[in-house]
C-alpha cells in the first residue's frame, strides 16, 4: 500500500529537513574561531606599508614601509623607510612580532602582544619596561592584561581583512619622574598579511585621553 501526502505538505517536510542540516552543519565562522591561529612564518624580504593615524584629529599623519631583513633564531628584524626619505630605521622584533627597540624605544623585554598560537578567549599578563635614551631615558614599566577578543572584518587601505582583534591594556607608571596613567592597544592581526592590519593607541592620564593614534595597512607583498 502506498501512501500519498498533498504537495503542500512534501514541500513543508522537505524544508523541515534543510532546516534540520543547516542547525547541525558546522559554520565556517565557528571553525575559525575554534582554530588556534599559528605563528606567522616571516621570510627575508616581506614588505608592510602603513599610514600613521592621529585619531584624535582624525586624519592621516604620514606613510611609512618597513622590510623584512632577518627572520631566524627567533628574531625579526625589520628596516623602515618614510615616504620621500631614503633614511632607513631599524626596529627590532621577537618572531612573534613583539617589539624590542624601535627608533625611539627600548622594550625589557618585549611588548608580549602576542602569545602564539592564538586561540580566541586566550588572556596572558604582559610585564615590560620602555625606556627612551634620546630623550633623556625616559623609564616606564607596564602591567598589561593581554586578551584575544575574537574575529572581526576590518577595512583599510589596503582592503578588507579577516583579523582576530587583540586588546592589551592596563597601568604605567614613570620610574624616571612622578607620573603615572593607563595605557591600552588594539591590534588586528591578520594571518593573510603574516602581521597585523590595524593598531591603535590610547594612552589616559588624569588630564583624560592625551593621546590616541595608531596606523593602518596600505599594502604588502609577501615572499
Amino acid at each position: 500500500m502506498t501512501l500519498s501526502f498533498p504537495a503542500s505538505e512534501r514541500r513543508a517536510a522537505a524544508a523541515a529537513l534543510f532546516v534540520a542540516f543547516l542547525a547541525s552543519a558546522p559554520s565556517p565562522c565557528a571553525g575559525q574561531a575554534a582554530e588556534p591561529v599559528a605563528p606567522p612564518e616571516v621570510k627575508v624580504g616581506d614588505r608592510w606599508t602603513y599610514r600613521r593615524m592621529n585619531y584624535r584629529m582624525g586624519r592621516p599623519a604620514g606613510v611609512y614601509e618597513i622590510r623584512v631583513v632577518f627572520a631566524e633564531r627567533g628574531v625579526i628584524q625589520v628596516v623602515g623607510t618614510g615616504k620621500g626619505s631614503d633614511r632607513e630605521i631599524d626596529t627590532t622584533y621577537t618572531a612573534e612580532w613583539n617589539a624590542v627597540s624601535t627608533r625611539t624605544r627600548i622594550f625589557v623585554p618585549h611588548t608580549g602582544w602576542f602569545r602564539f598560537p592564538l586561540r580566541v578567549g586566550s588572556v596572558h599578563e604582559a610585564v615590560f619596561d620602555s625606556r627612551m635614551p634620546k630623550k633623556g631615558d625616559a623609564h616606564s614599566r607596564q602591567q598589561r592584561t593581554v586578551r584575544v577578543l575574537g574575529w572581526e572584518d576590518v577595512v583599510v587601505p589596503a582592503g578588507r581583512f579577516r583579523a582576530l582583534k587583540i586588546e592589551s591594556a592596563g597601568q604605567y607608571q614613570r620610574l624616571d619622574k612622578p607620573a603615572a596613567g593607563r595605557a591600552r592597544n588594539l591590534v588586528w592581526y591578520a594571518p593573510e598579511a603574516k602581521r597585523w592590519v590595524k593598531l591603535e593607541l590610547e594612552i589616559t592620564t588624569d588630564r583624560g585621553l592625551v593621546e590616541h593614534s595608531g596606523e593602518e595597512l596600505v599594502g604588502f607583498a609577501l615572499q
